[in-house]
């Protein structure tokens, strides 16, 4: 499982899908950041992860499209297959890719509640939640579109 997991990792940092992946969702996420907490001059970021929503429903599909499609393609499915990892360890492997770099985008926003703290006041149970929940959203996305690409 660990073995295709960091060549899926590697996938997504050695050709443009994570970095594009990551620069869409900051850019979306900066610019709703900006419309809903700094132009309204406010501390409350549940508007920014209401809107976030729709972001990360149309945006997962781009990052987990190649997961299952590329050994298809590339036809290293067979061997894949064969290898002695078993079929649930190949399917961990690609989730925990595709989480991985879901969660390095979240953490990456992270910029914006240093802002917001810097600022003003910042709320550690609304921040939680709202985090917490974006990140569970983010990991039914990419399991159910792997599901849907298997």
């Amino acid at each position: 499982m660990t073995a295709v997991f960091k060549r899926e990792v590697r996938a997504y940092f050695q050709s443009p899908l994570g970095y594009v992946f990551i620069a869409v969702m900051y850019f979306f996420t900066a610019y709703y950041f900006f419309t809903y907490n700094l132009y309204s001059n406010t501390t409350d970021m549940s508007m920014l992860f209401d809107q976030l929503f729709s972001v990360v429903l149309f945006l997962v599909p781009i990052l987990t499209m190649r997961l299952m499609s590329e050994d298809k393609r590339s036809r290293t499915e067979q061997l894949l297959l064969t290898a002695p990892v078993s079929r649930i360890g190949i399917v961990l492997g690609k989730y925990l890719a595709a989480v991985t770099v879901m969660a390095l985008t979240v953490l990456l926003t992270g910029l914006f509640v240093l802002i917001v703290a810097i600022y003003g006041q910042v709320y550690p149970g609304e921040l939680l939640v709202g985090y917490l929940g974006f990140a569970l959203q983010g990991c039914a996305f990419i399991a159910l579109d792997l599901f849907i690409s298997g």
